[in-house]
């Protein structure tokens, strides 16, 4: 029989060894990941996986000159975020902020997320017509919002206003990617609850279900704020973060 490892992972920087509680389990091909979660103690990220499961070629990098990220000096190989950065390189849903700089500590604009969510759809042909005023004619980001508003993933400010240029908060971040959830028929129905956060009652009414569905699929695991963990629902969400989400996204909801 095949040996059974049971390793705890930190992603987004949440979690310690206090935490209790399960909140969410997924079954994938590199093992069960199972999230705990506890308003006092933080929150986690478990992984149970047999050896048989390390024959997989998407083995731990270990930071070496075939290591995606290797070429950005900004992206520490030993910290949280490097096997989502990686990830996220590969699939080509992410690229640097230049030739050696990630910025893994950047916030995230809207165009950004919404480029994302457009790679991860593959792309495709843009034949609507662009309704938002201040999202200018071939601009990088100019067919992903133009195929995001047409698909319902974004709605915009209103009045045609998207700005691509705000910092995106975490809600609207959770509010997208739940858009684009629904629009695969992805939404299995499962739902967290979010008051087990002492700041819930800070989450808009409308990003309130997307939030909901985020906790319950482990998407969302929480942000520690000194000993309490909080969902930070307007807090801006940085690159590093965005990659573990959209890592998660694609491996955990879309497969």
């Amino acid at each position: 029989a095949d040996g059974i490892n049971f390793d705890a992972i930190t992603r987004d920087g949440f979690g310690d060894y206090s935490n209790h509680g399960l909140r969410t389990i997924g079954s994938t091909e590199y093992g069960v990941f199972m999230g705990t979660a506890n308003p006092f103690f933080g929150t986690q990220l478990w992984r149970m996986y047999s050896d048989r499961d390390l024959s997989i070629d998407e083995e731990i990098c270990d930071g070496g000159e075939n290591c995606p990220s290797a070429r950005f000096l900004d992206v520490d190989q030993s910290k949280w975020y490097h096997e989502s950065i990686d990830y996220c390189l590969v699939e080509g849903l992410m690229v640097g902020m230049s030739s050696d700089l990630f910025a893994p500590q950047m916030s995230t604009t809207r165009a950004m997320v919404t480029t994302m969510l457009y790679r991860v759809a593959g792309c495709p042909e843009v034949e609507a017509a662009n309704p938002f005023t201040d999202v200018p004619a071939n601009k990088w980001y100019t067919d992903a919002v133009t195929w995001a508003a047409a698909e319902g993933v974004v709605l915009g400010y209103g009045n045609g206003v998207f700005a691509p240029n705000d910092i995106v908060t975490r809600e609207q971040m959770v509010t997208m990617l739940h858009r684009y959830v629904l629009l695969q028929d992805k939404d299995t129905g499962v739902r967290g609850d979010l008051t087990i956060f002492p700041d819930a009652d800070r989450v808009r009414a409308y990003a309130t279900d997307s939030m909901a569905w985020a906790v319950g699929t482990g998407l969302v695991l929480g942000y520690t704020d000194g000993d309490v963990t909080i969902l930070n629902s307007r807090g801006d969400a940085l690159r590093s973060q965005i990659a573990a989400l959209f890592m998660r996204l694609n491996e955990n909801i879309l497969k």
